[in-house]
């Protein structure tokens, strides 16, 4: 049952994240607070979205199985290097640690990565997410507020503009 309905969410979120990327100013996200959440990273060791708060945070909900989201990696990578004193991105992979592990063997992450396994489901909601769409990505303010969401893969050209205006 639960191998099924993770092929049912794949497909949704795959699906729907093969549209452009698209920035929302949803009024009833927007300029609120973020929800805060204490995940494990692939060792185990908790994470709580507090300890990063110094910085302008951009969290990326993934999966392993979402094709967008494996290209959006090397590229946040990239800006993650190229802006590490102003910006952290922070993964969280609607996935389980083992296959994150092996994921990350193929492609690293420089940043941290999160594991929400299907309970990330109810957190990237909460985030404003309806409609369970992959990749999608907040840009959190130095005080904790959402500024703003995109929903499908981003381009380098989004990243810098969006950075630039929200440092």
């Amino acid at each position: 049952m639960r191998l099924i309905l993770k092929l049912l969410l794949a497909i949704l979120m795959t699906v729907t994240a093969q549209f452009n990327c698209y920035a929302e100013t949803r009024p009833q996200i927007i300029g609120k607070t973020a929800p805060l959440f204490v995940l494990p990273d692939t060792n185990g060791k908790q994470h709580s979205l507090k300890q990063w708060r110094d910085k302008l945070i951009i969290v990326n909900f993934w999966a392993t199985w979402c094709a967008p989201c494996k290209k959006e990696i090397p590229l946040f990578n990239d800006i993650q290097k190229e802006f590490e004193d102003d910006i952290q991105f922070i993964g969280i992979a609607i996935d389980n640690a083992n296959d994150v592990k092996i994921f990350n063997q193929r492609i690293p992450f420089n940043y941290p990565n999160l594991i929400g396994g299907l309970d990330a489901i109810e957190l990237v909601q909460q985030y404003g997410n309806k409609a369970g769409t992959l990749p999608y990505t907040v840009f959190i303010n130095r005080s904790g507020k959402i500024q703003m969401i995109a929903s499908g893969k981003i381009t380098r050209s989004f990243l810098h503009r969006t950075i630039e205006k929200l440092l």
